[in-house]
């Protein structure tokens, strides 16, 4: 048998394990064993209390009896199912139809009733460690991701990423935002790190304002940023004079702290959906349209 602290390692948690069956005494004889094992186990008899945990607590895997008042495992399988979280049937129900639909349900595995706990909890190993697995694999994709797609100094969209949205994007989109800061060429390297930090600060600062207009922000150069937009030209004024007024804001903070004040423009206008992609990828300039 596997113990809890062989199947985490290297997680530093305590795995937690959802037993969903309406006979008591299946689930007293469950939790006293995977509790053995070092599991912290949760029980629940009936099927909406199985929800309400999976909600809240956000269990590793599920077993779930099959046979149950009001709403069966099949069922409640596929409504957890958009969860991610693996689950293994354990039920008297042991007919091929009943095996396959189980499987074609949602669930990972099917253990029939009377089953071997040593034989169980080898198979809670196996799905717990592949979903491990899957995880670790899930978060080095996310991070490839960022790479491929952000800016590693201002964690902003970056071109690339840029090229792509352009591809999908639909006639609603009729605006662009440009924040330009002074010509980087003619500063040192701190000061372009400063410019990077400006950046990144005034993103931050003005990712409310842009939202409001569904608007996405890119770093198109080491010195422009941009975001497309959907809105009016009425919101386009707005919208600059909200990000001028951060980046005020944001100059005024570094007076005080005897630092000069960053160089910017911003300008907002409406651009022909058919000239966007032109606009933008000539570097935000309107001789490119």
């Amino acid at each position: 048998m596997q113990r809890s602290e062989e199947v985490m390692k290297g997680t530093g948690r305590q795995p937690t394990i959802l037993v969903v069956d309406d006979e008591r005494s299946n689930l007293e004889i469950l939790r006293v064993f995977l509790s053995s094992l070092g599991y912290r186990v949760l029980l629940a008899d009936y099927p909406l209390d199985a929800v309400r945990m999976v909600h809240h607590d956000r269990p590793d895997i599920l077993l779930l009896d099959v046979m149950m008042p009001d709403v069966d495992g099949f069922a409640l399988a596929r409504v957890l199912g958009d969860f991610g979280i693996p689950i293994l049937f354990i039920s008297a129900k042991s007919q091929k139809e009943d095996i396959l639909l189980g499987l074609s349900s949602g669930g990972l595995d099917y253990i029939t009733k009377p089953f071997d706990l040593d034989i169980l909890s080898h198979k809670i190993a196996l799905h717990l460690e592949s979903a491990q697995q899957m995880r670790a694999l899930q978060r080095e994709n996310d991070q490839l991701k960022q790479r491929m797609y952000m800016d590693p100094e201002t964690g902003l969209f970056n071109r690339t990423y840029l090229e792509g949205v352009l591809g999908a994007l639909n006639e609603k989109y009729n605006a662009v935002l440009t924040l330009q800061v002074g010509n980087l060429e003619t500063h040192s390297e701190m000061e372009r790190e400063e410019h990077s930090g400006f950046l990144k600060e005034i993103g931050g600062l003005c990712s409310a304002h842009i939202k409001k207009h569904q608007g996405i922000l890119f770093r198109l150069s080491p010195a422009v940023c941009c975001a497309i937009l959907r809105t009016s030209r009425q919101g386009c004024e707005e919208l600059a004079v909200r990000v001028r007024a951060e980046i005020s804001q944001y100059n005024e903070s570094r007076l005080l702290a005897g630092l000069r004040p960053v160089e910017a423009s911003v300008e907002a206008k409406l651009i022909p959906y058919a000239s966007m992609r032109s606009f933008l990828l000539g570097g935000g300039s309107e001789a490119n349209i």
